[in-house]
């Protein structure tokens, strides 16, 4: 993977932190312990540009480290969806 240019977008952030953009995204929204852009800028209709710093990322990677789930997908035990044949 190329060096990071900083300032990056939750994107690029949410990429070198190992996670999908959207998991980032519903963090933010959702859980307040969750480290957050040095630059956020409401930009309207529920929409915020943010900007990641170096150190922003590597406090996002430490915070993944800690909370993310073993593996893809649903935890262990969970019921699994049916596949489409299943439910015909």
């Amino acid at each position: 993977m190329a060096m990071a240019k900083y300032p990056v977008s939750t994107q690029r952030a949410a990429e070198i932190a190992g996670i999908h953009r959207g998991t980032l995204q519903r963090w933010l929204r959702k859980r307040p312990e969750c480290p957050r852009a040095s630059v956020e800028v409401p930009l309207g209709g529920g929409l915020t540009l943010r900007r990641w710093s170096a150190e922003d990322v590597a406090k996002l990677k430490a915070y993944v480290n800690e909370h993310k789930l073993e593996g893809p997908g649903r935890p262990a035990g969970s019921k699994s969806r049916k596949s489409r044949a299943e439910r015909l």
